[in-house]
């Protein structure tokens, strides 16, 4: 049987490995999101993308394959707002801020617990449902308006249920007292390589799966369950794709009114990332996220807080993302010397690398989840699986990125 997996990321990856067998062709260097680079002494990485697991297997796989080239360690982030360093989930977290705003978010939040419950439409209701108007109001809604570059009331909620840690009553209440509260969502601790960034783990995960580097898809034939490219054409019994869903619908020859609906109706946000050499002051803690308007970015990482080794000695790694259009040097200039002045670093850029990444997290809307079921019967019936964040079109991290490979090579043998 000639299995071919398009998209050489963790997900293509997984299915090869759990088919025990297959092709996999990928347009640009292998490992997707997990892809590193190193510049001059620097190691960085494609964004802050880190190792946190819920399935035990998991976790023992990355410990096996990493041996001791891993770290553990306990997340230390920051929301930056109203000049203040706030720890990380906000909604549990809010105590340096002025009275009048914690008494105000307080407020809020209990009467949301309290009060009567009801489904949300949307996820901008869910966010008023969950959190209460003026957490809304200070933090959720212009952070997510930042960073989804949509209107809230477009997008579906379910996907927030575990990517938005939400507090208890108590932990609300102990945190706006100015006790610290830990531990919530789904990433309180993580795993990182010590050597090589995220990479290299998908290095050693990638052992012994055939992928073939710089292939152009021109036009896939479903019906004749072939696959056309600049480096010929690849014939396929089955077909699994981790490309963005919204391409892989314009390659396919055979197009029906669903798959033609898809571009239109498929849509995502897109990031800039600017990775970062730095020479000076940077803050202890692994990532801060900026909600406030005024700072056209949405989050600044360290890489060199994850490992020392990710900067060359005196030196530091970071990264910085900015959501929508492709962004210039100059608005990175901008955005060092708006972060100088706060305070929040001190010190001066040595080099960078820009990271354009078109499809970086799609956007759950109704239409999404409507099109990807007409799309699954037209899939069903040519042998076609698609899985992946990009590929079945989800919020997903890598953990369930790979889960995702995993349920799509069950679908097909079941």
């Amino acid at each position: 049987m000639k299995v071919l997996i398009l998209g050489g990321g963790i997900t293509g990856v997984t299915i090869a490995k759990k088919m025990g067998e297959g092709t996999i062709l990928e347009k640009e260097k292998a490992g997707g999101f997990l892809r590193s680079y190193k510049l001059n002494g620097f190691t960085f990485d494609t964004g802050g993308h880190l190792f946190h697991f819920k399935k035990k297997e998991n976790r023992i796989l990355f410990e096996r394959l990493m041996g001791e080239n891993s770290l553990k360690l306990r997340r230390k982030s920051f929301v930056y707002i109203m000049g203040k360093m706030v720890p990380y989930p906000f909604q549990a977290n809010f105590y340096p801020l002025s009275q009048r705003v914690k008494m105000e978010c307080l407020r809020d939040f209990l009467n949301v617990a309290h009060g009567e419950k009801k489904r949300a439409k949307n996820f901008r209701e869910w966010l008023l449902g969950t959190f209460g108007e003026a957490m809304c109001r200070y933090f959720f809604f212009p952070y997510n308006r930042k960073f989804w570059g949509i209107d809230l009331e477009k997008i579906t909620s379910e996907w927030a249920k575990w990517a938005i840690p939400k507090p208890s009553v108590e932990e609300v209440i102990r945190g706006a007292r100015g006790n610290t509260v830990e531990g919530l969502g789904y990433n309180p601790s993580f795993y990182y390589p010590e050597n090589g960034g995220a990479y290299s783990f998908f290095k050693k995960y990638s052992e012994g799966v055939e992928i073939i580097e710089g292939v152009e898809i021109n036009i896939i034939e479903t019906d004749e369950k072939k696959v056309n490219t600049n480096k010929g054409r690849f014939q396929y019994d089955v077909l699994f794709s981790t490309i963005p869903l919204v391409e892989f619908t314009k390659l396919i020859r055979e197009k029906d009114d669903v798959i033609k609906l898809a571009s239109a109706l498929l849509i995502a946000n897109s990031v800039t990332v600017f990775n970062i050499g730095f020479e000076g002051k940077i803050p202890e803690c692994h990532w801060i996220y900026f909600p406030e308007e005024k700072f056209p970015f949405f989050r600044l990482g360290f890489y060199s807080n994850f490992s020392e080794k990710m900067a060359p000695e005196g030196f530091h790694s970071l990264y910085l993302e900015f959501s929508g259009s492709e962004r210039k040097e100059a608005e990175l200039t901008e955005a060092l010397d708006m972060l100088n002045s706060e305070g929040i670093i001190k010190g001066k850029m040595v080099l960078y690398q820009k990271i354009f990444i078109p499809h970086a997290y799609p956007i759950p809307t109704r239409e999404a989840e409507l099109i990807k079921d007409g799309l699954s019967s037209f899939f069903k019936k040519r042998q076609v699986y698609i899985a992946g964040r990009s590929g079945s079109w989800e919020y997903l991290s890598t953990e369930a990125s790979m889960e995702s490979g995993t349920r799509a090579v069950e679908s097909f043998k079941a």
